[in-house]
């Protein structure tokens, strides 16, 4: 039986190169954005959750990005961000892990951030939202390892997105196929393997 993959934000960015390396990679994915199902609501993605059945791997990649200095941000965004970033992945990740602890397997892979580990001035409630995913990833390990479940929070640097091409030119940028072959990676470990955190730079920051 094929694996399930669900992808939280796989419509477009590093989400969308994830779910077409995972298919091609022999997975069923069901690749979601805010127009299919905004993962905001907890409802919602009960009810999206339901029609699938099982779901083997949860990658949550929705999110959105912000820049400001701290004193002119608009205090509106540091919620939007902890909404996007961080809620979404809760709800996903409260709604599939019974089953995934009922089959004793599953694995739970956060696209976090290097602004979780280190604050860029104007990026302070990004570095939150994404300090929460990290939190959030580490408490699913510690609660469903014994049920056979993974957890693993993938922190990049300035990726090749809009958001990253607005950093560094396109050549410095960590591509998404890196994104998505550490994803792969990670599913092709042993049970036994337990990775809770990767940090990808890219190589301008040590140039």
């Amino acid at each position: 039986m094929d694996p399930v993959a669900v992808i939280n934000g796989g419509t477009r960015g590093i989400g969308k190169e994830i779910a077409d390396t995972l298919e091609i990679n022999g997975y069923i994915v069901h690749s979601f954005g805010r127009d299919t199902c905004d993962a905001r609501d907890f409802e919602l993605v009960e009810e999206q959750a339901g029609k699938l059945g099982r779901v083997d791997v949860l990658v949550n990649v929705a999110g959105e990005f912000h820049s400001c200095d701290f004193v002119q941000e608009d205090p509106s965004w540091l919620s939007a961000m902890i909404m996007s970033n961080l809620i979404t992945a809760w709800n996903w990740s409260r709604t599939v892990l019974p089953g995934m602890r009922k089959r004793h397997c599953g694995y739970i892979l956060n696209i976090s951030s290097m602004a979780a580990k280190r604050v860029r001035a104007g990026c302070s409630s990004y570095s939150i939202s994404k300090s929460g995913m990290n939190a959030l990833t580490e408490a699913i390990l510690r609660e469903n390892v014994q049920y056979g479940i993974k957890a693993t929070a993938i922190c990049p640097g300035d990726c090749d997105t809009h958001i990253g091409q607005g950093i560094a030119p396109g050549e410095d940028l960590i591509t998404l196929v890196d994104i998505s072959q550490t994803v792969v990676w990670l599913l092709s470990l042993s049970k036994t393997a337990i990775v809770p955190e990767v940090c990808i730079e890219r190589r301008g920051r040590y140039l």
